[in-house]
């Protein structure tokens, strides 16, 4: 198994429903389930045959990272620019995971494409949550100490009291937020940070907190956050220079797109 430290990643590059197309020709509202950051709306394809999802930016992008949430793909490849394969390839057979996470080199691409042959279980209509393409813009270092993951979950819903006492619940969404208690950051991995905070103020970012390769099953726990507390990467730890830095971060889920 390859385990990795968190990841922090760009905004998904997919924010437009008129860069997609499906060989289902699905409505706008359909397509748009794919990048409207809510894993629980999926997009859904043909129950047979080859399904594909044909994604063509605006201008050439460089790309490096793919992740599938809330899937039932078992066979499916996804190539780049017409049918090239990535490095290394994506080709993907008796698939039983829901969430899957892929790291390829660098790649300059005009469109990618995902074809799905087969679901699980077989003959359903195809579907898929989320899709995320972008970049990875760093890795935690593994020297970083402190408190790496601590999770906030938060479930919106409506709980209503009945007139016989009991209750009856609307579930509308369950979100994780995460704070980040970091210590012995070196200068160099305290600058990640602060460009990190700075990109935020612009535009979110996708936080992963524990990748899997896609041969190893990913919790599928990876979503666009935003940096809700201040610069907090000023002091050093123990107030000592030669210690390195504290940073501290709550990264809070975001909406919309």
């Amino acid at each position: 198994m390859t385990i990795f430290q968190p990841k922090f990643l760009t905004k998904n590059y997919i924010d437009a429903v008129s860069e997609i197309s499906d060989s289902a020709g699905n409505s706008d509202q359909i397509k748009r389930a794919l990048f409207d950051r809510n894993e629980d709306y999926q997009w859904e394809g043909e129950s047979s045959g080859t399904r594909t999802i044909t994604w063509t930016p605006g201008v050439s992008t460089t790309i490096d990272r793919i992740c599938l949430q809330n899937t039932n793909f078992e066979d499916f490849t996804i190539k780049y620019n017409g049918g090239s394969d990535f490095s290394p390839a994506i080709s993907i057979t008796g698939n039983s995971d829901k969430n899957i996470y892929f790291e390829f080199s660098s790649q300059a691409i005009n469109t990618v494409e995902i074809s799905n042959t087969e679901t699980f279980p077989n003959g359903e209509t195809a579907k898929l949550g989320q899709l995320y393409i972008g970049e990875e813009i760093f890795e935690i270092d593994s020297g970083v100490g402190g408190r790496i993951n601590d999770a906030r979950p938060v479930t919106k819903q409506s709980i209503i009291p009945l007139s016989d006492g009991t209750f009856h619940k609307i579930y509308i969404r369950r979100i994780t937020n995460w704070i980040l208690s970091l210590t012995d950051l070196t200068e160099a991995e305290r600058d990640n940070f602060k460009d990190l905070f700075e990109r935020n103020r612009r535009e979110p970012f996708f936080y992963i907190p524990y990748p899997r390769t896609q041969s190893d099953v990913w919790d599928g726990l990876g979503q666009h956050y935003n940096w809700a507390n201040g610069h907090d990467y000023l002091n050093f730890t123990n107030g000592l220079r030669a210690a390195g830095y504290d940073c501290n971060v709550q990264l809070v889920q975001a909406g919309g797109v």
